[in-house]
């Protein structure tokens, strides 16, 4: 026999969701992935660039700049969820993943980041 159910105050609702384990580094994690796309978009469509990992690369040839947002955007709720799998039986390891995920995030953006600063700055010397 199932045992006696429990009072509604303490039953699930259907659309209750848990919280996030690790907030912060989440929203590192979205704020590096935005900045990575738009770093991305800079170097490419504004100069000539391309994509220097092949499988996005492979995703913006197939499906243009909206594949390749929904690819990032994929690849960054994939951590997330790897991250609250891990951390409902390891919390440390999952919170160390969540902030593994926000460094390896930020290290394509950093060096994009640094291409366009030295694009930008070049140009502007040359106009002197």
């Amino acid at each position: 026999m199932v045992g006696p159910l429990r009072p509604d105050s303490t039953r699930p609702h259907f659309l209750s969701i848990p919280a996030l384990r690790y907030p912060r580094a989440y929203g590192w994690l979205v704020f590096i992935s935005s900045m990575d796309i738009i770093m991305t978009w800079i170097i490419i469509v504004k100069h000539e660039g391309a994509e220097a990992n092949p499988i996005a690369r492979a995703v913006i040839d197939t499906f243009g700049s909206t594949g390749m947002i929904l690819f990032k955007f994929a690849l960054m709720v994939l951590v997330i969820v790897i991250c609250e799998i891990v951390g409902r039986s390891r919390d440390i390891l999952g919170r160390r993943l969540a902030w593994a995920g926000v460094v390896i995030s930020a290290l394509p953006m950093l060096v994009s980041a640094s291409l366009v600063i030295s694009r930008i700055t070049t140009y502007f010397a040359g106009e002197s």
